[in-house]
């Protein structure tokens, strides 16, 4: 389990035993906006740089509108440590090592609904109606909890 998941957990665990009720919150009122993503045919180095300029750990893949990939830090990272060089995997093109596509859930989901999905994904798309308005992920939840 992820350790800041499980922070979160137990935080909202906490606050139910002392009895302090909190309105349903909505995944659209944490979203950030708008998705950056990435394209199949980019080279896996344009990603990494992108997700080091924004402060992002990973990124969903974007072709035609619609998500079909992911790319996260963990799997470059998982191939070098496998035995490739780092140079070779940022050579490839994303198509070439990304991961499932990003969980998409209604933007007026109930936030408490979209945990569970966090726990295996890095984050969640958001649509509203058949676009993408946002995206969820484990920091943003954090970042209500300051």
């Amino acid at each position: 389990m992820d350790p800041s998941y499980s922070v979160v957990q137990r935080l909202f665990s906490a606050l139910e035993r002392a009895g302090v009720e909190s309105p349903a919150r909505r995944v659209d009122e944490l979203i950030s906006r708008p998705v950056v993503s990435v394209a199949r045919t980019q080279l896996v180095r344009d990603a990494v740089d992108l997700m080091r300029r924004r402060g992002y750990s990973q990124l969903p893949v974007f072709e035609s509108g619609r998500c079909v990939g992911s790319i996260s830090e963990k799997t470059i990272l998982d191939r070098a440590a496998r035995g490739e060089s780092l140079e070779s995997v940022l050579a490839l093109k994303v198509r070439e090592i990304m991961d499932s596509p990003l969980p998409v859930v209604n933007n007026d989901t109930p936030l408490d609904l979209v945990l569970g999905l966090l726990q295996s994904n890095y984050g969640v798309l958001v649509s509203k109606g058949e676009n993408i308005v946002g995206i969820l992920t484990k920091s943003d939840i954090l970042k209500t909890k300051r």
